[in-house]
């Protein structure tokens, strides 16, 4: 025993970094796992490598923490069907790109949100010609929506989006700042918003901007908002994907509820407008099971969700618009609320092509604010 103690000693003593890189061992798989053990265990790792005195409790401590993460287990998400993505990504691509997109997020914040937001913009145009394959079909989305406009035009819209898609990624560590500051993030027409009878309506809004701005005007007003978004592709990122939402932005535990995209995510939305709260979802994208309604005078299949859930609910469908009117200056619109009558699916597809029209509206006034980087046509338009 007292050799052992002795081993141990001289290691700790001759290699204190090794002893808490150590702790990054299971601090890594706490992190694959997504438990917040994580923050515990790097914690541990860094008073290991700096304070030598630290070993003779640091090591029983290393060996209680490395059993007890082998034994953790992935979180169930509900509504999400669990998915075995195999060694390579659940153990080295997940985690490691969870990492860097955490890390992205404490960089930025440190740096002025003005500042940050020109970063963003310069790097956009550098991610448009990294990312081929989406740019080329941003020209091609674009020369369907506009095919007579000069190639030159064109060209200018699709430059213009990624400026403005750098300057969204490197914004959304600052959420808070918007929240707290209205002379970069005015509303307009709130009355549309304060004269509603009560909270239970869809909002409706489109891939414009910062996403996680949606939220602002309802936490605002002391209630929260059930978003309707699409299951990461790698789980690590989740809670880094509900933050780009707006989670816990207001910092008064008015939140938002994040309902996946999925049959379990529309039973939840359900349970959401009964208790008198509002829905938000975008169906500006191509949905399989939709209905074939025009889009710029184009077929696009059509999620018929916001207005399905107004009828059964006997409420509105409050359009949500996200404008930069200059930098870091935006406002977001509030559109008069929308009422459809009537349950025939000639009825809903009537209602919902309504809204694709707003929102077409909304894509000719500043079609470089929009997000042409998806099959909103299909992948054979």
């Amino acid at each position: 025993m007292e050799q052992i103690i002795y081993e141990i000693s001289y290691f700790a003593e001759n290699y204190p970094i090794l002893l808490g890189l150590l702790f990054f061992l299971p601090a890594y798989v706490a992190f694959a796992k997504q438990s917040i053990l994580s923050h515990f265990l790097l914690l541990l790792g860094i008073i290991a490598c700096i304070f030598q005195s630290f070993y003779m409790i640091s090591i029983p401590v290393l060996f209680i923490f490395l059993i007890v993460t082998f034994f953790l287990k992935q979180p169930k998400h509900e509504g999400i069907p669990q998915r075995n993505y195999g060694f390579i990504k659940t153990w080295i691509i997940h985690p490691i790109e969870a990492f860097l997109g955490y890390s992205f997020m404490l960089v930025i914040k440190l740096i002025p949100v003005k500042f940050a937001s020109s970063i963003g913009s310069c790097l956009g145009m550098i991610a448009g010609k990294i990312l081929y394959k989406r740019n080329k079909l941003a020209y091609k989305n674009v020369n369907i929506a506009f095919p007579k406009m000069k190639k030159e035009e064109q060209q200018k819209i699709v430059k213009g989006m990624w400026k403005n898609f750098g300057r969204m990624v490197f914004e959304i560590p600052h959420l808070r700042f918007f929240y707290r500051n209205e002379k970069y993030l005015q509303v307009e027409n709130e009355k549309y918003l304060t004269n509603l009878p009560n909270h239970r309506f869809v909002a409706v809004f489109a891939h414009f901007n910062s996403l996680g701005m949606i939220s602002l005007p309802f936490t605002k007003k002391g209630f929260p908002v059930g978003v309707i978004y699409r299951f990461p592709n790698n789980p690590v990122t989740l809670d880094l994907l509900q933050k780009g939402f707006g989670k816990g932005v207001s910092g008064k535990g008015i939140d938002v509820e994040f309902l996946p995209k999925s049959k379990m995510g529309i039973k939840k939305s359900l349970d959401f407008l009964k208790r008198g709260l509002p829905v938000a979802i975008a169906p500006d994208q191509y949905f399989t099971q939709g209905k074939p309604l025009t889009f710029f005078g184009k077929k696009a299949m059509t999620s018929t969700v916001a207005v399905k859930l107004a009828n059964h609910f006997d409420c509105p469908i409050l359009p949500v618009q996200i404008v930069r009117v200059k930098g870091i200056k935006h406002k977001i619109v509030l559109h008069k609320p929308m009422y459809f009558k009537g349950s025939s699916e000639k009825e809903i597809n009537e209602g919902m092509q309504k809204v694709n029209d707003l929102i077409e509206s909304w894509v000719r006034e500043n079609p470089d604010q929009w997000l042409w980087i998806h099959h909103r046509w299909g992948k054979n338009a």
